[in-house]
């Protein structure tokens, strides 16, 4: 079959045709698709087999149950709504469908909210506004240029943002006894000036460094000369010498912001100058990025740590920028990143992944927020084009299914289109149970677990011998009704072949002791027949027929293990061999610890 796209200026009756072949296709493959179903659910029911796979589930889709569905997260034009399911395991080929469309699949969340980075930075090479005051005049100084600092002057520092710290290249070095520092704050009667506690590594200005200081959370933007910025005030309380110094570039903090979901927006890069940082405490795999403004013409490169430099990954087959640029919402995914070290920057020591623009923006990005990408609400963070496509998306995370929903278009339309966490129960069962579906097609995790029962149907010829049989229907083993075991193989115990034949039809359950890894076979009597150790000891109930002699039972057997050629097999529900037979009839036990047994 060939999915093409309809080409519009073709004559009506040509479309129709074309969709009507489509749909013929479409129902066969439907039908198709039905006849393996109930292929496959004979197969499993033929052998007693325990179903992999949750499969068509319906969720909350009863009036029974539909209000088990609940409102996890607002954003813009959708909403994040979580239903409890059980037994879920992760796999890329897990489906999540609504109304038969199957919904984006972004795994599994480590968290259910935000993961922030320890901090946000930008780099810029210079600060957009300096000022002299001589306590009459204020006298703008065009950056980068001499500053000269005289006792009694004072040197006005202006920022878009509040930064952590500023660098000096010092050219002349000065003497002072003291400089004070002091930050715009916010006050009762609006603003004022705050004592800044810092660390300067010029020492005063004699020698080129930084003055860093943990950013205040009352720092306010104010207005010096007509100025609105982010200011802070440096004063010279005492001088000997005068030094004539160059401010190099600073350090925009943008964690606090970072951190919020809808706050004051920040520009994420504005020059090819500029480098955004996200540093973290740990390594971490990803970031995401939540946009006030998509931005245009950046040329993204970025790079991480390591001892010898920084190492670009931009090209890396295995990094992702669902951003495009900066153009959307999205996530960055990274690569594996060898040597990653953890290193200072603006004094901040973190893992640090370093992004530029190598080409100059035509339109500015500017983010609400970036966080780490693996939580719920980042997972499933939803780009405007994707809401206007209706690419919806779904994650799991602790026992509970994720998914994204509209919550906004004409009121008319609640209930159908769209829900929110206002919506009464009316049009909440309608959304859920009259106008949609949501079912389930995962993997689940009880079939790997133990304390199972699986039951393995020993194949039976046409006299009812309880058999097994490998593929070119050679005889290998039976049993039975008193439980004797007939094996035609190799005993490690004993060089001679066993043959004989059993004369009754009944099944064979091979059982998992509360997941201690302990097999035994039981007839549908339950009587027991045979059981294995950790080492692959066989125990035996009843008589082990080896060359025409019975062996008496209770006997520690070990049956050989054939490196290759195994013809049957049988897996416990932990996914490990516990029986191997190859074509000649040697049979290996394999199975878990298990101390003791009974029948």
């Amino acid at each position: 079959m060939v999915v093409t796209r309809a080409n519009t200026n073709n004559p009506s009756g040509i479309l129709f045709n074309k969709f009507n072949d489509t749909l013929a296709q479409i129902r066969g493959l439907y039908k198709q698709a039905g006849f393996s179903e109930h292929r496959i659910d004979a197969i499993y029911n033929d052998l007693y087999l325990q179903d992999h796979y949750e499969t068509a589930l319906e969720l909350g889709h009863a009036t029974t149950d539909y209000d088990s569905w609940a409102l996890f997260h607002d954003a813009a034009n959708y909403s994040i709504w979580k239903y409890p399911v059980s037994n879920f395991a992760d796999s890329a080929n897990n489906l999540l469908t609504l109304d038969d469309e199957d919904l984006d699949n972004r795994r599994v969340a480590s968290s259910e909210s935000y993961v922030n980075f320890t901090r946000c930075l930008r780099y810029h090479a210079n600060i957009p506004v300096i000022y002299s005051y001589d306590g009459t005049t204020y006298t703008k100084l065009t950056n980068p240029s001499a500053i000269n600092l005289d006792t009694g002057m004072s040197l006005y520092l202006g920022y878009d943002y509040p930064p952590p710290n500023t660098n000096f290249s010092v050219s002349v070095a000065g003497s002072y006894t003291t400089i004070a520092l002091e930050y715009s704050y916010t006050t009762a009667l609006g603003w004022g000036w705050q004592t800044l506690t810092h660390t300067d590594e010029t020492a005063g200005l004699t020698t080129p460094g930084q003055i860093y200081w943990t950013t205040p959370t009352d720092f306010t933007s104010a207005s010096v000369n007509s100025v609105t910025k982010y200011w802070v005030r440096m004063t010279a309380t005492a001088q000997a010498t005068q030094a004539t110094a160059t401010i190099t570039n600073v350090y925009y903090d943008d964690t606090v912001e970072a951190t919020s979901e809808k706050g004051t927006k920040f520009p994420i890069l504005n020059t090819t100058s500029e480098i955004r940082y996200l540093g973290s405490n740990a390594t971490f795999d990803g970031g995401s990025f939540r946009l006030h403004t998509g931005g245009k013409g950046y040329t993204l490169k970025v790079e991480y740590p390591t001892a010898t430099g920084w190492t670009d990954i931009t090209n890396n087959t295995t990094f992702e920028d669902d951003t495009d640029g900066f153009v959307s919402n999205g996530n960055f995914t990274l690569p594996t990143m060898t040597g990653w070290i953890s290193s200072s920057i603006a004094n901040f020591t973190c893992y640090w992944l370093r992004i530029t623009t190598t080409t100059t923006p035509t339109a500015l990005a500017w983010a609400y927020k970036i966080d780490l990408p693996n939580s719920v609400i980042s997972l499933l963070r939803l780009s405007n084009e994707q809401i206007l496509l209706k690419e919806w998306a779904w994650c799991y995370y602790s026992d509970y299914v994720y998914v994204t929903i509209p919550n906004t278009a004409d009121g008319s339309y609640e209930g159908d289109v769209f829900i929110t966490g206002d919506s009464t129960a009316t049009n909440l069962q309608n959304y859920f149970v009259h106008n949609h579906e949501y079912q389930g097609f995962y993997l689940t995790d009880n079939y790997r677990k133990g304390s199972c029962h699986n039951v393995c149907r020993v194949l039976n010829s046409v006299n009812s011998k309880a058999i097994i049989i490998n593929s070119s229907s050679t005889v290998l083993s039976s049993f039975d009704v008193d439980g004797n075991w007939i094996l035609k193989g190799t005993l490690t115990s004993g060089s001679g072949l066993m043959s004989g034949v059993g004369y009754l039809d009944y099944e064979v359950n091979l059982l998992d002791s509360n997941g201690a890894g302990f097999w035994y076979f039981k007839d549908n009597s339950s009587a027991g027949i045979w059981a294995t150790n950790s080492v692959g000891n066989v125990y035996m109930k009843g008589t082990l027929t080896e060359n025409g002699a019975p062996v008496v039972g209770t006997n520690d057997y070990t049956i050989k293990i054939p490196e290759v050629g195994g013809r049957v097999t049988l897996y416990n529900c932990l996914g490990k061999i516990v029986f191997s037979i190859d074509s000649s009839g040697n049979g290996t036990i394999l199975g878990e610890k298990y101390e003791s047994y009974t029948f």
